[in-house]
């Protein structure tokens, strides 16, 4: 058959950088393929069962339900929601263990309380926040999940808007703006 055409190149000279961020401006031209504004679902392989099966890789903000975390004192209202995950006897696989990843409100001064990970990887990705405000709190434990973290051998680490990060299988975590 014919070989695959090159998608259409975009001009370079109208991109720039935004907090970090590279933005492009060129208007969007339609591409030379069908493509599908609204799917979340395709046929792809899966490594663990070794075969094609229908599988969510999307999720469309438009679908995203948020919810109200809980919170301590007069913090600030923390809005989450999950916005896709593996499903839940993937997250049980000991060589392909699952991932979430979602979206949070994190409003200045709110606090996503202490929470292990369980058997999931968590993903995130700081859109908007001041710089190096956003703080996340690792405590670190020789057990799979820690029951009762302790502040002082707690790890820190402060990310600004573009940054991301993950918090590995059976670690407990928090979050504060």
């Amino acid at each position: 058959g014919a070989p695959t055409p090159r998608p259409k190149k975009r001009p370079r000279h109208l991109t720039k950088k935004i907090g970090g961020i590279i933005v492009d401006d060129t208007p969007l031209q339609p591409s030379d393929y069908e493509s599908d504004a609204q799917g979340t679902e395709a046929r792809l392989w899966n490594e663990g069962s070794q075969h094609a099966q229908t599988t969510k890789f999307a999720a469309r903000f438009s679908e995203h339900r948020f919810s109200a975390l809980p919170t301590e004192g007069d913090e600030p209202a923390v809005m989450a929601c999950q916005a896709i995950a593996t499903a839940e006897d993937a997250a049980r696989d000991d060589v392909y263990p699952g991932w979430a990843s979602g979206v949070m409100e994190l409003p200045m001064g709110g606090v996503k309380g202490s929470e292990s990970t369980g058997s999931l990887t968590m993903l995130f990705f700081v859109s908007t926040s001041q710089n190096l405000a956003v703080e996340l709190t690792l405590f670190p434990s020789e057990d799979a999940m820690v029951t009762d973290p302790h502040e002082s051998e707690a790890l820190r680490f402060q990310f600004s808007p573009g940054d991301q990060f993950y918090v590995p299988p059976n670690n407990t975590y928090r979050l504060m703006n």
